[in-house]
């Protein structure tokens, strides 16, 4: 019997069921070669709030961190982009780029991004 094995892509989606919020997954190494299906997953979608969760990625260089500020710059200074579930390693490269400047950076997720917006005092 053939063992089946789940096929991960290095960059998932999901849309909330409201379609408000898409959560963009990163797996693996967020480098140079995701630039394009990155910025394929925000580019056309009716979201209003991002998240970019970090959960299984343990690698990001200086490709992402430019990445990231094209989205910032696409999507508008208006545009909630949260980046959650940072490994320390992540967290601490985000604050020396000076990232927390543009985006919201959470070691952990939040309960639900909506919620950290509508009441900033909870961060």
């Amino acid at each position: 019997m053939l063992k089946k094995e789940a096929l991960h892509t290095p960059v998932e989606t999901e849309l909330s069921d409201d379609s408000l919020t898409l959560t963009i997954k990163i797996v693996g190494h967020f480098n140079f070669e995701l630039a394009q299906e990155f910025r394929s997953s925000y580019e056309d979608s009716p979201a209003e709030i991002y998240a970019i969760d970090m959960r299984n990625s343990e690698y990001m260089d200086s490709s992402a961190l430019g990445m990231l500020m094209i989205m910032r710059n696409l999507l508008g200074n208006d545009t909630i982009i949260s980046i959650v579930n940072c490994t320390p390693q992540i967290e601490k490269i985000l604050y020396i780029a000076r990232l927390d400047k543009l985006f919201d950076i959470f070691s952990q997720s939040p309960k639900t991004i909506n919620n950290v917006h509508q009441h900033p005092s909870t961060n």
